[in-house]
């Protein structure tokens, strides 16, 4: 009916006066939030992003009971995307719980279609709040997803985040998702859930398509020192193997090679400059644990040496790590320029110390006695035998 109305005009009229007549009607409930859809886009393409995402976010699909599952997120969907344009993280990352991931564990074509554009859009939100390891798991979620690593032409244009990059990498969507899911997790703080799902990206064979980002990981998992200028400008008196593998870091990572693309990870925008400098921090934190595990004393000097740093940054650095709970057992002592970083001792460890240490202090006491004694019999009983009467 709609269709058959002469113009753009009449058409815009009638669906409105159908959703003032259907609101707050149960019963059609599902067309009504169909016909707020065809007026949001046509809103959408005349610009008014605000008025259509408003629109759009006061339908509360979740709780239609009589709407399918696919419909419910692909309007889900289309609020989110409408809060990323209008730069509502906040109300994006609310929408998003409505969504429960399970839903895409369907192979389907179009259910996996709706999965990469869930994860492009939480992909933004995690870029937003600088929350790299959300970030790596969800391209770890798109990299799992079949059409990903068929790397088919339609893929390419599903996957909105990658599209520019995928075209001019001969190499595929997957291998791009790939290196992302690799830097993401390197940009990521180190905790416990960091360092596991860094063992277990490290240990996928895929890695073996992209062999200087495989070096990239294992350099965060040998426990060794990593120099940021030798890292990125090395000198020419490093080994070949350094100079022909790190001295491509930088260009590897922020322009790319010809047989390896970069990502825009690092690319010369402002965020790209921030998670750049972001790198070079996770560099340092990475030497500062591995001098917190050889040392347990070390002169400001030295420490700034090791971690590249003057020594006021040095300074700052380190107070921030130990405020951070990354190295709490730290002590500065400033009059002597030095660095404890001997590991602290529980009370309750303290005292089985103390309690062990005086048990053993009573134990060789008691065998101090004891030979003492003993000796003392020994030289009385030969006294006594020399003091005898010879018979």
């Amino acid at each position: 009916m709609i269709e058959q109305m002469p113009n753009e005009q009449v058409k815009s009229k009638l669906i409105e006066t159908l959703r003032n007549v259907t609101a707050g009607k149960i019963y059609v409930e599902v067309e009504r939030a169909r016909l707020t859809s065809r007026l949001v886009k046509k809103l959408e393409a005349e610009g008014k992003i605000d008025e259509a995402a408003a629109m759009l976010l006061e339908l509360q699909v979740e709780t239609y009971g009589s709407m399918e599952m696919k419909e419910k997120v692909e309007f889900l969907l289309e609020q989110m995307r409408l809060c990323v344009l209008r730069k509502d993280f906040i109300r994006e990352s609310i929408i998003c719980k409505k969504i429960s991931v399970r839903f895409f564990d369907d192979k389907s074509e179009a259910v996996q279609e709706l999965k990469l554009k869930y994860y492009d859009l939480m992909i933004k939100l995690g870029l937003n709040d600088n929350a790299y390891l959300d970030v790596c798991r969800y391209y770890r979620q798109v990299y799992d997803t079949p059409r990903i690593q068929a790397d088919t032409e339609k893929t390419k244009q599903v996957c909105f985040v990658l599209a520019v990059y995928a075209f001019k990498s001969g190499r595929g969507v997957g291998t791009l998702v790939l290196k992302c899911v690799v830097l993401y997790v390197l940009l990521s703080q180190h905790t416990n859930e960091q360092w596991d799902l860094l063992n277990r990206i490290h240990a996928m064979r895929q890695l073996e398509l992209i062999p200087e980002y495989n070096v990239l990981l294992e350099l965060f998992i040998n426990e060794e020192i990593i120099f940021w200028k030798q890292l990125m400008k090395p000198k020419m008196t490093i080994s070949w193997f350094e100079d022909t593998m790190l001295s491509t870091f930088e260009d590897l990572l922020r322009r790319g090679t010809v047989t390896c693309p970069a990502t825009d990870v690092f690319d010369a925008t402002e965020s790209g400059n921030k998670r750049w400098a972001d790198l070079q921090t996770r560099v340092g934190e990475h030497n500062m644990r591995m001098i917190a595990k050889y040392y347990t004393q070390i002169t400001f000097d030295r420490m700034a040496e090791l971690l590249d740093y003057p020594v006021e940054d040095m300074e700052k650095f380190l107070c921030s790590m130990i405020v951070s709970g990354a190295i709490p057992d730290a002590k500065i002592h400033r009059p002597l320029r030095i660095v404890n970083l001997r590991a602290r001792k529980a009370n309750v460890e303290e005292l089985d110390q103390w309690a062990s240490s005086v048990r053993k202090l009573t134990d060789i006491l008691n065998k101090v006695s004891h030979l003492i004694l003993k000796e003392e019999m020994v030289h009385r009983h030969l006294d006594a035998k020399a003091g005898s009467p010879s018979q």
